[in-house]
């Protein structure tokens, strides 16, 4: 069916542009298939981060909530949180950080390489152009109508193929690359929300610590007030007593 335009517009530069458009529908199955099933997973991110950012919180039940995850978000929450229950909270947003750049670059997959097949589409479109165009000069000298009619089937049907295999480069493309900024824009985004949580957690843990190491100082220090005076009233006791005897 297709094998007469291939000819017409010649094997040389249409077999190559055949060839890139099956490797880079590849790269698109793959990429569909790879954002299907993070939406899929990202449906419960929701209710999972509303568990994870409540109040009482406690480290252990909100690791419980999205240990089982498997969005890139929660996945990233996560290792926040199991490196905060061993470190500090700067070193473990910095860790959570470094994971999240992963995820990034795990969904920049084959972005790269769709990047090449568009340019290298428009570059194979072109040139055949040019051949046709130089072939329709040739044969016109020639006064050869057949040979103009060949040479424009080639500038004609390459510069087809090339911008339909751009187009099926870059449009995806374009469509992967936003759904990867607004994966690193949620990623960026949670992991601020939950340091912020987690510095109010401290900050709540010290300022309760500090009113109960105040209250415990201000009871001990009128246990002591209260002390003083019944050993002076007992020494006031003793002394009355041995003056009247």
């Amino acid at each position: 069916m297709f094998y007469p335009y291939l000819v017409n517009g010649g094997l040389v530069w249409m077999l190559p542009i055949v060839f890139l458009s099956f490797i880079s529908m590849a790269f698109i199955l793959e990429r569909l298939w790879y954002w299907a099933r993070q939406t899929i997973h990202s449906h419960e991110r929701k209710e999972i981060l509303g568990k994870i950012l409540h109040a009482p919180w406690q480290l252990s039940k909100a690791m419980e909530h999205c240990r089982h995850s498997k969005d890139s978000v929660v996945l990233t929450l996560h290792e926040f949180l199991l490196h905060y229950e061993n470190v500090s909270l700067p070193i473990a947003e910095r860790k959570a950080r470094l994971f999240a750049e992963s995820k990034g670059q795990e969904s920049r997959h084959f972005l790269y390489l769709l990047t090449v097949i568009a340019n290298i589409a428009g570059t194979l479109g072109l040139l055949g152009t040019v051949v046709g165009i130089s072939m329709i000069f040739k044969s016109l000298a020639q006064e050869d109508s057949k040979g103009v009619a060949l040479a424009l089937s080639t500038a004609v049907y390459t510069t087809v193929a090339g911008i339909l295999l751009f187009l099926l480069s870059y449009l995806p493309l374009f469509f992967f690359q936003t759904l990867s900024e607004n994966l690193e824009d949620a990623l960026d985004s949670n992991i601020q929300k939950l340091k912020d949580f987690l510095e109010v957690q401290e900050k709540s843990k010290m300022i309760f610590e500090e009113k109960s190491h105040t209250t415990a100082s201000l009871l001990q220090e009128e246990i002591i007030s209260d002390k003083i005076p019944d050993k002076e009233s007992e020494e006031e006791n003793i002394k009355t007593t041995l003056m009247e005897k």
